[in-house]
């Protein structure tokens, strides 16, 4: 019987025969995953088969290391693990072998989502959601696995759970309350959860937050409400966020629709937050999941779930790219591609500045699937003016990228601008790998993610106007694939 078969029927190998098996699947899926044309090249992703959320993204000893969702055996959601790999810029990767894995003999089925973070002796470890072999119809557990100190293994805390709902002491809760996020201030360290409150009128979709009342980060006290939302709004608010930025505080939710955040404060007395300011992260679904940490240099940096690709191709998923987060004068979350990027450039094309009147322009000799691109564009009329990329022989192919009126047209999903934008002026901060599109507009205010399949020969750019435009600027790059080494379950090739 393989892993697959066993998943369904709901019987589950101990955890060491899943971690072997998990690499064999993956051995034999990778074949095929690598030589799919529309899988990307400087994303980050499996060797195979299926991911989803990012989880526990941590800078520790000199890499960052990011986890995630993982189904080794399918290309289809199930049989939850925690994949993992490192990097020392963000840009190329190192597999690792797989930390987590749900332990049958403890009846766990799936490893959700959660963090990582270190203890003040210095010992890392993992907080997330344990799911029974029953699913929802019994409540989830919060547990914690303890790791060595370059994060290579891991083991499960003897005493699980961490945090019961049972023993939470907080307002009572629906049983699927999960996703753990830690964060420490003040010297404390602190933790949230997603969860529906159960005995309010409508039923609330919540964040709780909790504080550690030990140094083992074993116990945890319930605090506060921190947000809610009625439930018909926002469902579940999933993979919550929270985190100082400059005298304010961002909570991140993934609300079953586009991820959302708020900036506003914190009330020192109730511990609830107070949002002023609110906005997407993303205007589009294929973007979920994010998660963010704080970089060895100051920085905020998220990172997302790539998803909506297509079906049969024995892998499913991809990180987004890693996007600096900054706060703009108005209370707006500001993202951009962290500048590491650059170092996949390859060859260059300029435009120099000039007017499109009602025609389209192809850039000369740009040819690529994978492409950086940036320009700004100003109208001088009324029509539609943008780019398209992915272009064949027609002048009207590819995927379109277009101001019109009052929206920004994304491969036909539009776009409100920003309040108090210029309608006449586009810029675009674009990164294109084969079958994903990240899109960076209104001075990083703005930012869709989309999947999509063109024709593989369709490989042109052009720039058009329905009426008068000027290229102010324009600069492409074709770019390098990434370096993404290593297989899950192979460790003696790792060094410090």
């Amino acid at each position: 019987m393989n892993n697959s078969t066993a998943h369904a029927s709901g019987h589950y190998p101990d955890e060491t025969t899943t971690k072997l098996d998990a690499v064999e699947s993956l051995r034999r899926a990778a074949v095929s995953a690598s030589s799919d044309p529309t899988r990307p090249v400087f994303h980050f992703l499996p060797p195979a088969n299926w991911m989803n959320d990012p989880n526990g993204p941590i800078h520790h000893n000199g890499y960052f290391h990011v986890f995630y969702q993982h189904n080794p055996f399918a290309e289809s959601w199930g049989n939850i693990h925690w994949g993992h790999a490192r990097s020392r810029d963000l840009v190329h990767w190192e597999h690792l072998p797989i930390a987590l894995s749900p332990s049958a003999d403890l009846d766990e089925s799936h490893c959700y989502s959660g963090s990582c973070t270190v203890r003040r002796d210095g010992t890392p470890v993992i907080l997330y959601t344990k799911v029974s072999s029953r699913g929802a119809r019994e409540p989830f557990e919060q547990w914690m696995a303890v790791g060595d100190e370059d994060l290579l293994t891991w083991r499960k805390y003897e005493h699980n759970p961490i945090l019961s709902i049972d023993r939470h002491d907080g307002p009572a809760v629906l049983g699927n309350w999960r996703d753990p996020f830690v964060f420490h201030e003040n010297g404390r360290t602190y933790m949230i959860l997603g969860a529906v409150l159960s005995e309010t009128p409508d039923e609330e979709a919540a964040v709780l937050l909790y504080r550690a009342c030990n140094d083992e980060l074993t116990e945890w006290t319930f605090q506060s409400v921190l947000f809610s939302s009625p439930k018909y709004e926002r469902g579940f608010l999933e993979c919550p966020n929270f985190f100082h930025m400059g005298d304010e505080w961002v909570l991140f939710v993934s609300p079953y629709h586009p991820v959302e955040y708020y900036v506003g404060d914190l009330d020192p007395k109730s511990l609830t937050f107070r949002p002023r300011y609110k906005d997407r992260v993303d205007h589009s679904i294929d973007f979920y999941a994010s998660n963010t940490f704080q970089a060895d240099d100051g920085r905020r940096i998220a990172l997302g779930w790539i998803r909506g690709f297509e079906k049969g191709r024995a892998w499913n998923g991809c990180l987004s790219l890693p996007r600096e987060i900054e706060r703009a004068h108005d209370g707006a979350l500001v993202q951009r591609p962290i500048r590491e990027l650059s170092v996949l450039r390859g060859q260059g094309y300029t435009l120099e500045p000039r007017w499109i009147r009602s025609r389209v322009e192809r850039v000369p000799g740009l040819r690529s699937a994978t492409l950086e691109l940036r320009t700004v564009l100003r109208s001088a009329s009324t029509g539609r003016f943008g780019l398209r990329v992915r272009m064949g022989t027609s002048d009207h192919s590819g995927v379109e990228i277009a101001l019109e009126h009052d929206a920004l047209n994304v491969a036909g999903m539009k776009v409100p601008l920003p309040q108090g934008h210029d309608p006449h002026r586009l810029d675009l901060h674009l990164f294109l790998d084969r079958s994903v599109l990240e899109l960076f507009s209104f001075d990083g205010r703005v930012a869709v993610t989309k999947t999509m399949y063109p024709p593989e020969d369709c490989l042109e750019v052009g720039l058009f106007a329905y009426g008068q435009a000027k290229i102010e600027e324009f600069d492409a790059w074709e770019l390098k694939p990434a370096s993404i080494e290593g297989f899950p379950g192979r460790t003696q090739h790792l060094q410090r």
